[in-house]
C-alpha cells in the first residue's frame, strides 16, 4: 500500500508545519507575555539570546512592524528564481559571525528581493576573505566563511557579487573523500573537470519523467514495506543504535554494485567509518564521500550545509549525463542547528517583542523554514531524455530523540505538565485522561508522542516537532522503532508509520516498485495492520491464523545489517510467505526469527537453484510470469515436504 501525495512542483505539498522557535510565539496557545518568556527561555538555556536585545526590542533599527514583516519574509518564487543575470554587487553590513557563518544585512531594497535570489554567491569580505551565501532571510543574508578560521573577522562590510561558487567535477573524484569544494582530502591531485554550481536549483517540472524505476536498496523490509523509486528522497528517522546509518551504507553500497553513482554527505566526522564499509563491500569505486572535517572536536552547521549542496550537485552532474545517482546525507541535525543560528542572529537584532506585534512576521518564518529544505529536499527527480534521462534520488538520516527516561511505568499527574511547554489542548488530552482514571505513565505518553516532563521535556518536543516538518516535505519516511527493536524484528521498520509517496490521482503512472515487488507484498502492510488491531486476548483460530501469518512476513524480511539481498531472493521469500507456505512455522508465538529465517534461506536457495531459467527470467523483466511463480511455487512445496520428512 503506498500512500498518495502531491508533488507536481517544488513547492507542490499540502504542508502541515510545526513551528520553530521563532513561531513558538503564534503557536504554543499562550498569552504574548508567556510566549515571548517562553522563546527566550529556549535561547538563553542555549547562551544564545542576549536578555538585553531581547528587552529593548528593535530600537537598534527602529523598524516598523511592516518593515519588522520585510525582515523575514522572502517568498518561494524568490528561492526559485535564477539569479538575476543584470543584479550589480550587493554592499552589505557585517554584524557577526557564529563559527564560519557571517551574517551580513545586505543593502538591497525591499523591491528588489523579489527576484534575487544569493544561494551560491560569492561574498568579498574585504581584501582577502571570501564567502558563499548560504541562506537568505532579507535583508539578513547568511555566508559560509572559506577560510577555516573562525571568529577572526575584523570587516564590518562586505559586498555580494553576481558570481556562483562552483567545484570541479569529473571521473576522477569516483572512489575519492573531497571537501565542499571539491578539493580531495589526503593528498591527490584536484580535478580539472567541469565547473559545477555548488548550490544548483531544484529539478524544474518540464525536466522531470514520470517515476518508474524502482531503487532496490537489498533490504527486504523496505523494498517491500517502503520501495524508493528511483528521483525520489525518503527520510530515515531514528537512533544510531536502532541502525539508521546501518540502513544507508547498506542501500548505498547495493546501489553503487548495480553502478549507481552513490555521492555520501558525511556532516558527523565519520566519513572514515563509512569509506571503510563501502570499500570492504566492492562499492567504493562507484561512489564519492563529500566529508566534512571537525574543528576543535566538532563540525561546523555552516559546512555541512554547503557539503549536503555541493554533493547533490556533483550527483547532479552525473544524472545529467544519463547516470542514476544516489546521494545520502548523514545526517540532517546540522542543518537544524543552522537554521536555529539564523533565528538566533534575527532574534538578536530584531528582538522578541517587536516580532511578537508583527503577525505577518511570525507567518513569514514559516514559509522560510519550508523553503530552506525545500532547496535540498527537491533536488530530486527522474529526469526525461531531453534533460539527460538519469536520477537523483536521496536518503536523509534524521535522529529521533528517546521519549522520557526509559521507565515505562513511571507516573505523572496534572501538575507536572508545564503550561509554558505542552499548551492547552494536550494538556486538555491529559486532564482526560486523568478524569477517566486512566494512568499517565511514560509508555501511555510514548503513544501519544507527548514528552514526558522532565528537564529535557523541551528539547524533546522542538526535536519531534522538527522531524514533522521534514516529513511534510519528504517523499515518504522510514521510521525505526525500538518497539520493533525489542519485538525481535531487524530492520526494526515501524510498518505502521513508515510509507512511500508518490504522485496522485488515477491516471497517475508513476510507481516507485517493481511489478514482481506489486505481485509478492500487494496484502503486506494490509496483513501486518490487521494483526496489530487484534485483542491481545483474542485466541481464536483465525486470530491465531493472522498471528502466524504475520509472524512468516516479518521472517521473510528478517535481515541483519550488512547483508543485502538480491532481488531474485526477496521475491522468492515474499511469495512463500504470502502464499501461506511458512505459516506452519511460526504456529507458536516467539520473539526469535534467527532459526526460521535460516530455514527460509535454505528455501530460497533450493528454489533458486532448480529454476535458474525463470530466475534469470525475473530479474531481466522485474516481473513475476505465470509460468515462473508456479515454478517457484512448486519448488516451495517439494523444500516444505522435505521438513517434514524430518
Amino acid at each position: 500500500m503506498i500512500l498518495l501525495a502531491s508533488r507536481s512542483h517544488a513547492f507542490g505539498f499540502s504542508f502541515h508545519m510545526h513551528p520553530s522557535p521563532l513561531l513558538m510565539l503564534r503557536n504554543l496557545e499562550l498569552s504574548r507575555t508567556q510566549a515571548i518568556r517562553s522563546v527566550r527561555g529556549y535561547w538563553s538555556d542555549r547562551g544564545c539570546v542576549s536578555n538585553r536585545r531581547a528587552a529593548t526590542g528593535a530600537t537598534r533599527f527602529m523598524h516598523s512592524n511592516d518593515d519588522i514583516a520585510k525582515i523575514v519574509k522572502m517568498s518561494a518564487t524568490s528561492l526559485q528564481s535564477h539569479k538575476s543575470s543584470d543584479m550589480s554587487a550587493v554592499s552589505s553590513q557585517v554584524l557577526g559571525e557564529v563559527g564560519r557563518m557571517v551574517v551580513l544585512r545586505c543593502g538591497l531594497t525591499a523591491e528588489g528581493v523579489s527576484s534575487a535570489n544569493f544561494q551560491g554567491m560569492k561574498v568579498k569580505l574585504g581584501e582577502k576573505e571570501e564567502g558563499i551565501v548560504l541562506w537568505q532571510r532579507f535583508p539578513f543574508v547568511f555566508a559560509l566563511k572559506v577560510s577555516q578560521t573562525a571568529g577572526e573577522l575584523e570587516e564590518t562590510s562586505a559586498t555580494v557579487i553576481n558570481q556562483n561558487s562552483t567545484l570541479k567535477v569529473d571521473e576522477t573524484l569516483l572512489g575519492k573523500t573531497i571537501d565542499f569544494q571539491g578539493r580531495i582530502l589526503g593528498g591527490g591531485e584536484a580535478s580539472n573537470g567541469d565547473d559545477v554550481l555548488m548550490f544548483g536549483a531544484s529539478t524544474a517540472q518540464a525536466d522531470m519523467a514520470t517515476i518508474s524505476k524502482p531503487m532496490h536498496t537489498g533490504i527486504t523490509a523496505v523494498d517491500s514495506l517502503v520501495p524508493i523509486g528511483k528521483g525520489q528522497n525518503m527520510l530515515v528517522v531514528g537512533g544510531l543504535d536502532l541502525g539508521r546509518r546501518e540502513l544507508a551504507i547498506d542501500a548505498a553500497s547495493k546501489q553503487a554494485q548495480e553502478g549507481t553513482i552513490v555521492v555520501y554527505v558525511v556532516t558527523n566526522g565519520k566519513e572514515k567509518e563509512v569509506s571503510d564499509a563501502l570499500k570492504q563491500k566492492g562499492a567504493l569505486k562507484n561512489s564519492i564521500i563529500v566529508a566534512v572535517e571537525p574543528s576543535q572536536g566538532a563540525v561546523d552547521p555552516s559546512v555541512c550545509v554547503a557539503a549536503a549542496a555541493a554533493g547533490t550537485s556533483i550527483a547532479d552532474y552525473w544524472r545529467r549525463k544519463g547516470k542514476d545517482t544516489l546521494v545520502v546525507v548523514d545526517d540532517l541535525e546540522e542543518h537544524k542547528k543552522f537554521w536555529d543560528q539564523t533565528e538566533r542572529s534575527i532574534l538578536q537584532e530584531v528582538g522578541l517583542e517587536t516580532l511578537a506585534n508583527s503577525s505577518s512576521a511570525i507567518a513569514a518564518a514559516n514559509s522560510e523554514m519550508r523553503a530552506f529544505y525545500s532547496s535540498l529536499f527537491q533536488r530530486v527527480g527522474y529526469l526525461n531524455n531531453q534533460a539527460g534521462g538519469g536520477s537523483l534520488s536521496m536518503l536523509l538520516l534524521v535522529d529521533r530523540p528517546r521519549i522520557g527516561s526509559g521507565d515505562k511505568g513511571k507516573k505523572f499527574t496534572m501538575s507536572d505538565f508545564d503550561p509554558s511547554l505542552y499548551g492547552s489542548k494536550v494538556r486538555a488530552r491529559i486532564q482526560l485522561m486523568e478524569d477517566k482514571g486512566i494512568a499517565i505513565t511514560e509508555e501511555v505518553l510514548g503513544k501519544l508522542g507527548i514528552p514526558s516532563p522532565g528537564a529535557s521535556a523541551q528539547e524533546v518536543q522542538f526535536k519531534l516537532k522538527h522531524i514533522e516538518e521534514l516529513i511534510s516535505l519528504s517523499d515518504g519516511q522510514i521510521i525505526l522503532s525500538e518497539k520493533m527493536l525489542e519485538q525481535g524484528i531487524r530492520p526494526p521498520i515501524d510498518p505502521a508509520s513508515s510509507v512511500a509517496r508518490v504522485g496522485i490521482g488515477a491516471d497517475n503512472l508513476a510507481v516507485p516498485n517493481s511489478m514482481a515487488m506489486r505481485q509478492v507484498a500487494s496484502r503486506l502492510r494490509f496483513e501486518l495492520s490487521q494483526i496489530a488491531d487484534l485483542p491481545r486476548d483474542d485466541r481464536s483460530p483465525q486470530a491465531e491464523k493472522q498471528r502466524a501469518r504475520a509472524r512468516a512476513w516479518h521472517a521473510a524480511m528478517h535481515q541483519s545489517w550488512g547483508s543485502p539481498r538480491q532481488f531474485s531472493e526477496i521475491i522468492v521469500s515474499l511469495l512463500a510467505a504470502g502464499e501461506g507456505k511458512l505459516d506452519r512455522l511460526f504456529e507458536h508465538e516467539s520473539k526469535e526469527f534467527q532459526k526460521p529465517r535460516a530455514i527460509v534461506d535454505k528455501l530460497v536457495e533450493h528454489v533458486l537453484s532448480k529454476n535458474t531459467e525463470e530466475v534469470d527470467d525475473l530479474c531481466t523483466s522485474m516481473e513475476l510470469k505465470p509460468r515462473a511463480r508456479t515454478a517457484f511455487l512448486k519448488s516451495i512445496d517439494e523444500f516444505m515436504a522435505s521438513l517434514g520428512e524430518h
